[in-house]
């Protein structure tokens, strides 16, 4: 059996084993555990080396002691590492987005980009609740999230079925795991602790309003020390389940076995989400943000679509989406009712593509889309 130093030390690496250069073995890694202190496992840096093939051997035969499974078992796992390793070395959500249609070979685009915007939001949210439990984060982008979200990848769709899933390897840089043995959070990599924060988000959620308790859970989320849920992650839930989905998401999550589950957490289990729960999740999210007083300034955004109707004079009036850059750099949907001029000015931004508009008014903080309770002035923005 011919494996590669670097595939034995990525194998290692992946079940928490730290490198290290010792003067007294020269050309060769020693590895050690802090679970193990006692423990040592020695690789020749090259294949070539005289002993090579015996010093795998021997690692795999005191993992084999460590971990309490057979010579064969380590074995096999150590030949497949390029594959079955990189697997079992990462937790994974996955969304089965379900339709009413069943062999549709489509999805609307717009509900793709939804999937992918969403479950990103989901992922940092989730992230902070597991380092800072909070009702609400003014931003999820921060270094301990963004580091979860550069490590995490996107894996193939399944033909037919619409599965987006996301996996993340459960060791960082600098991170040691306990090969499973502990239950104990504080034992737990940053990665862990987001991939259990969305699943009891998620878990909770389901289950509240199934049940019919969503008022309930809204108060214990209010008075937690703690919240298991954030307003974020209700928020791009339910944009996520709002669109067209006909059927709703099913979330199933896989966990990487070098690390020991709580007992709240049912392998196997899948979530479902339906459409119906949009509106709860709606009214939680925003019994879950800070109270925000309406924003009387001149705000810059863009014209995102265009709902009003045609009026007594034959020209149209009415309703108009933006988007909206706050000046704390939060971007959100705006809405505002606009004379014909004004219309006039907004269609023709709209059309141009990316033009920036002005808006003067009083902006009202709303669940979903935000609304311009007056709009004092409207033009087309230069620059």
């Amino acid at each position: 059996m011919r494996i590669s130093p670097s595939q034995v030390n990525s194998f290692l690496l992946n079940r928490g084993w730290i490198r290290n250069s010792i003067a007294a073995f020269p050309n060769t890694i020693v590895f050690t555990h802090r679970l193990f202190p006692d423990r040592q496992l020695f690789l020749p840096e090259n294949e070539s080396a005289q002993d090579y093939s015996d010093a795998v051997e021997i690692i795999i035969n005191k993992l084999a002691s460590i971990e309490s499974k057979s010579f064969a078992f380590i074995a096999a796992q150590l030949e497949s590492n390029n594959s079955e390793i990189a697997s079992n070395s990462a937790d994974s959500m996955s969304l089965r987005i379900l339709k009413t249609v069943e062999y549709s070979e489509t999805i609307p685009l717009s509900l793709a980009n939804a999937a992918i915007s969403n479950s990103e939001i989901m992922l940092l949210a989730g992230s902070c609740t597991a380092e800072n439990p909070s009702r609400y984060f003014r931003r999820i982008d921060n270094k301990i999230s963004n580091e979860i979200y550069n490590r995490a990848v996107f894996n193939h769709t399944r033909r037919g079925s619409f599965i987006m899933s996301i996996s993340c390897t459960v060791a960082g840089a600098g991170e040691q795991l306990g090969l499973g043995f502990s239950e104990d959070s504080n034992d737990w990599t940053k990665c862990r602790r987001a991939f259990v924060a969305i699943y009891r988000s998620v878990e909770k959620l389901s289950t509240a309003i199934l049940a019919g308790e969503i008022s309930s859970f809204t108060e214990e989320l209010l008075t937690a020390k703690e919240p298991v849920v954030s307003s974020n992650f209700c928020e791009a839930l339910a944009d996520l389940v709002a669109k067209d989905t006909g059927g709703g998401i099913n979330f199933d999550f896989e966990w990487s076995p070098y690390i020991a589950l709580p007992k709240d957490i049912r392998k196997g289990k899948s979530i479902f989400i339906d459409h119906t729960m949009t509106e709860d999740l709606y009214i939680l999210s925003e019994a879950l943000k800070p109270k925000q007083a309406a924003l009387n300034n001149v705000f810059i955004g863009t014209v995102e679509a265009l709902n009003g109707d045609v009026s007594i004079s034959g020209e149209r009036e009415g309703l108009v989406e933006f988007s909206i850059l706050l000046k704390d750099g939060q971007k959100i949907r705006a809405s505002a009712n606009l004379n014909i001029e004004q219309y006039k000015l907004a269609d023709h931004a709209h059309i141009g593509g990316a033009q920036y508009v002005s808006i003067e008014g009083i902006l009202n903080p709303r669940a979903r889309v935000w609304q311009f309770d007056s709009v004092k002035s409207f033009k087309l923005s230069i620059g």
